[in-house]
């Protein structure tokens, strides 16, 4: 995973990235302006808050709190899929198992998850994420 998605680490924010984060007076002075419970991310935006606090400016702890959030939900990617594969009773125990496995992979290091993980402004995607999957994780035990 580190492979796949390391090099966010390094990257600054871009995008629309400076706009929710370097400028937003939510983060920087830490204005709640949400006009609306509805339209607003507080879960997203308290948490970048908490990271500017600490961390200041630093693209590299936003970033890292998203691969963070990615690798959490790839962890419990892997027990939700062998338990959906263990339904299929067709299947055998070692099929399931290298599905189960080559799925999370394929979950973890697809490109198309890595904007994901560059992308500071998706932190929401990533939370959104690993919430359901947790949940999922949960439901099935």
């Amino acid at each position: 995973m580190l492979f796949a998605h390391g090099l966010a680490l390094r990257a600054d924010f871009y995008m629309d990235d400076k706009a929710h984060i370097l400028t937003s007076e939510r983060i920087q002075d830490g204005l709640d302006a949400p006009t609306s419970v509805f339209r607003s991310r507080h879960l997203t935006y308290g948490l970048w808050r908490g990271l500017h606090l600490v961390f200041g400016d630093s693209s590299v702890a936003f970033h890292t709190v998203n691969l963070l959030l990615h690798l959490g939900g790839a962890l419990l990617f892997l027990p939700v899929a062998r338990r959906f594969l263990s339904l299929n009773a067709s299947l055998g125990e070692a099929k399931q198992e290298t599905v189960a496995f080559c799925g999370t992979l394929l979950f973890d290091v697809h490109p198309i998850v890595s904007e994901l993980v560059n992308y500071t402004s998706q932190t929401s995607m990533l939370l959104m994420m690993f919430f359901v999957t947790l949940a999922t994780y949960h439901l099935l035990r």
